[in-house]
């Protein structure tokens, strides 16, 4: 890998919490930590809570038998899928986020939060493993994995000369 993706890993890895990615390695933990930074991504600008909603997104998403964080500790424990594999577990993935946020939130219009923002919230979990500690023992885990845009990509695009002048959200 070459040191300025590893330069990128580190800063993002170690971005505004106590809780450094890079620090962390492919484990419950790290997992967790990954998930409540992608949906902290998501949810604080784009999205209103819904007054009816009682407990956290966070705790839904990591919580039971089915939840995504069990979802993204069976899919780090099997054999990495090829592409039409992973295509197929990641619509399922964002189809499970979505059911959870639409509990929670909706659009600041008030409207049903759509299926992108649970597409965000599964690609940022993705971009947050692979700054985990460990991450370069799972590379194969994260090849088909769909590019998360955020500020920090958006911006590390800015640095090297491309131009990106739209809000995305």
């Amino acid at each position: 890998m070459n040191e300025l993706l590893l330069n990128e890993i580190e800063t993002f890895g170690a971005k505004r919490d106590s809780k450094k990615l890079t620090d962390k390695n492919f484990s419950r933990e790290g997992y967790e930590i990954a998930i409540h930074r992608a949906t902290r991504d998501v949810t604080t600008r784009t999205l209103s809570r819904r007054n009816t909603a009682t407990g956290s997104l966070v705790d839904s998403l990591i919580c039971g038998e089915h939840s995504f964080l069990s979802e993204i500790e069976k899919y780090f424990s099997n054999d990495p899928y090829n592409e039409e594999e992973f295509d197929k577990w990641h619509a399922d993935m964002c189809k499970l986020v979505l059911k959870v946020i639409q509990r929670f939130y909706t659009q600041k219009n008030g409207t049903d939060v759509c299926y992108g923002k649970a597409q965000k919230i599964v690609n940022m979990t993705l971009k947050c493993c692979y700054c985990l500690k460990d991450a370069r023992d799972k590379e194969e885990h994260f090849k088909h994995c769909h590019m998360a845009l955020d500020r920090f990509t958006l911006n590390w695009y800015k640095r090297h000369g491309y131009k990106c002048g739209n809000e995305w959200s």
